[in-house]
Parts: C-alpha cells; sequence; structure tokens
C-alpha cells in the first residue's frame, strides 16, 4: 500500500523491488507487467486511486501513461495544501487586526487628553501649508467655494468680539477704591495648564488675577461688584 506523502514515482520503484523480490515472474514478461499495473491502481493511495479506476480501459492504458495520470493528481493535493495554508494565514492575520483596532480603540480615550489636542491645534495652526484668511461668510461651508482674493470687508471683526468678552470692563479701569481689597468676576472662564480657571478680576491694583474655580461650584457666578 502506498503512503499518502509518497509521491506515485516512489511509489512505482517501491512496488517494482517488491515484485523482484517477491514474485517469480520474469523480468521482461508480458504477465509481470500486468501485475505491476494492476497493483500500482488498486494499492495507490484512495485520492489517486480512484482518479485511475474512472479511466476508461485503464486496464489497456500503458504504466507511464497511468504514472502521468497520478502525478497531476499527487500535485493537485499540493496546490490544495497550499490554498488551506494561505486561507488559514488571512484568517490569522485578519484576527490580528481586529484586535488592534478593538485595543486602539479602547485606548482611544487616554490618548485623546486635552493637552494632545492642544498640541495638535498648534500644529495645524503653525503648518506652513495652511493659510489663513478673513471672510464675510456666516457658514463655515463657503469657505469651500469662491475666491478668496475677491472676498468683500469682513462683516465683524472677531478679535474684537473675542477682547470685549475677555477684557476687564471699562467702566471698572479707572474706580477709585476706598478701602480694603473688592474685586469684580466677569463670569469667563479659561483652562490654564489643563486646569479651567475663572476669568479675569478688577482688584484695587492695576494687575489682572487668574483665580481657580472650584470643580463642585457652578461655572457661571454672580457678579461681585465693588462698594
Amino acid at each position: 500500500m502506498s503512503k499518502k506523502d509518497e509521491t506515485p514515482t516512489e511509489w512505482l520503484d517501491r512496488l517494482r523491488k517488491s515484485l523482484q523480490i517477491y514474485s517469480g515472474t520474469d523480468l521482461n514478461s508480458p504477465i509481470r507487467e500486468v501485475l505491476l499495473k494492476t497493483q500500482f491502481v488498486a494499492k495507490s493511495w484512495d485520492d489517486i486511486r480512484r482518479k485511475l479506476e474512472k479511466i476508461d480501459n485503464w486496464q489497456e492504458k500503458g504504466l507511464q501513461e497511468l504514472l502521468r495520470e497520478a502525478q497531476k493528481v499527487y500535485m493537485r493535493r499540493d496546490e490544495e495544501n497550499q490554498k488551506i495554508q494561505a486561507r488559514i494565514l488571512v484568517t490569522a492575520v485578519k484576527e490580528v487586526q481586529k484586535q488592534e483596532r478593538s485595543r486602539a480603540a479602547q485606548k482611544a480615550d487616554k490618548w485623546l487628553t486635552d493637552a494632545r489636542l492642544l498640541k495638535y491645534e498648534a500644529i495645524l495652526i503653525h503648518s506652513h501649508r495652511m493659510k489663513l484668511q478673513t471672510t464675510t461668510a456666516q457658514n463655515s461651508a463657503q469657505f469651500l467655494f469662491g475666491d478668496c482674493e475677491t472676498l468683500e470687508k469682513p462683516a465683524q471683526s472677531c478679535a474684537e468680539i473675542i477682547d470685549l468678552q475677555t477684557k476687564i470692563r471699562p467702566d471698572l479701569e479707572e474706580e477709585e477704591f476706598e478701602d480694603g481689597e473688592k474685586w469684580f468676576m466677569d463670569r469667563s472662564a479659561r483652562v490654564v495648564e489643563g486646569k479651567r480657571k475663572s476669568g479675569y478680576a478688577t482688584v484695587d491694583d492695576p494687575h489682572k488675577l487668574v483665580s481657580l474655580i472650584d470643580p463642585h461650584q457652578v461655572l457661571v457666578k454672580e457678579n461681585i461688584l465693588a462698594v
């Protein structure tokens, strides 16, 4: 009986040696050729045997012709094994990629800290490939259309609006404080080194102060006016 990993040529050579040792037939006898061919087909591995037995009148075919057919089956078997191994490899790679994406998604919240976001924003702002333009467009999508060279005068100044929101109230700048420390909060807030702090306040000296906000306290506070 042939072995599964044994090539048809190796099986035929082994069969010839066995017949030469154990049979008393002449080496050039037609009977020996028929016996060799019959044993080669009948005792080949299952897939090769089934293929050879399906050949019409295989008993009348030459031994070399049967050997060629057996070689084709053996080669296809190797190709199938390679395809199976390739499918297993592809499946394993996809599973690893899926696990990596899952781990990346779980770590995303830890990666996107406030400090990292500020860093990326700074990189974008200072990029040489980015050009800032002033436009009167109210819709952000309109930045994608039109010629920047033909834009009209801006309808409003964002710098002025920001300045009005953040600076100390003008009516308090020249107010004279008689005694004690009296101050005013403008309800604004800032993030300094990753910590949220209250907005600018006027005191009885020309300096601006920034103070920490109690995390348990509501951000919007009532104005504390100077008496």
